[in-house]
């Protein structure tokens, strides 16, 4: 059986080149369709939390953006996450996060992450 060849998607950039400033976190991805047919997908966006004191997921969806690419075309996507969105409940019962070191994961799916980078972000407790 012939199956019709699909567009082949992929990271153009190795690293999210992430930042955190001003409560927020910035990533830009470059993505790319290296196919012969037009393709669309969703980039995802992670977070890691790589120190918090209490269990944290290994992965949790932060963002996510649908693009439509034509072959050869590459784009670069930039994504916003206030740091706000990372709070949990921390072991004295108030909400917010630890000083940590933060690992920015672009993916196409949660078991298909094509690139990451580590940032240090800054302790934020809310009562």
């Amino acid at each position: 059986m012939d199956c019709p060849t699909h567009s082949s998607r992929c990271f153009d950039e190795a690293r999210p080149a992430p930042s955190v400033a001003r409560d927020t976190i910035t990533a830009h991805l470059l993505v790319g369709n290296s196919g012969e047919r037009e393709g669309e997908t969703v980039v995802q966006l992670y977070v890691r939390d790589e120190a918090a004191s209490v269990v944290r997921p290994v992965r949790q969806l932060v963002d996510l953006a649908r693009v439509r690419l034509a072959p050869g075309e590459s784009r670069s996507l930039a994504f916003s996450v206030p740091l706000e969105r990372l709070q949990y409940t921390l072991p004295d019962g108030s909400r917010g996060f630890e000083a940590s070191d933060i690992t920015i994961q672009g993916a196409f799916a949660a078991d298909d992450v094509r690139c990451h980078e580590t940032v240090p972000a800054p302790a934020a407790i809310h009562p």
